[in-house]
């Protein structure tokens, strides 16, 4: 491999945030199926707000990333929207625990190398919706509750939305 006039080496074109992670795996036939760190990764993933391990729950359209402890979620870029039908089997943890670990808003991305923080979003749909986004990878983390709510439109919605509080 020769190097750049900068003296960089060419990143494979599935290396789009730099962790040299392989393209993600896809296709299960029984649709979801959750599985330990995946051993390709040169390192493993870690939860952003409690530090625990994170499982790869693999789904035909896409994966995501669960937390062993809270039970937060990570999804890579656009993989949130693709998995919107599977909220319920995805999202299996307490939205009280939930609540708590989403007064954490300062973390860093889970994926990118470098420990980039994250920027401190809220749904525009849904305003009580916060969650937190890597403007590197594009990945999204969702603390348990939160995506399960961001699927699912509902008149109580509405509600929940008159009284968030405004995000700071």
């Amino acid at each position: 491999m020769v190097a750049s006039p900068d003296g960089c080496f060419p990143r494979p074109a599935w290396n789009h945030c730099g962790c040299n992670d392989p393209p993600r795996w896809r296709g299960s036939s029984t649709g979801l199926e959750s599985r330990q760190p995946a051993t390709t990764r040169t390192r493993p993933m870690q939860c952003p707000k409690c530090h625990s391990a994170m499982e790869l729950v693999a789904a035909q359209q896409a994966n995501v990333h669960r937390c062993t402890q809270c039970k937060g979620l990570w999804f890579e870029m656009v993989d949130h929207e693709t998995l919107k039908d599977h909220a319920a089997e995805l999202d299996i943890g307490d939205p009280a625990q939930g609540e708590q670990y989403n007064k954490i808003d300062r973390i860093k991305c889970p994926a990118c190398v470098g420990n980039r923080d994250l920027i401190r979003m809220v749904d525009p749909l849904q305003p009580h919706i916060w969650f937190e986004s890597c403007k590197g990878c594009y990945g999204r983390f969702y603390d348990a509750g939160e995506y399960q709510d961001f699927a699912e439109i509902e008149f109580a919605d509405l509600i929940k939305d008159w009284n968030a509080p405004e995000r700071i």
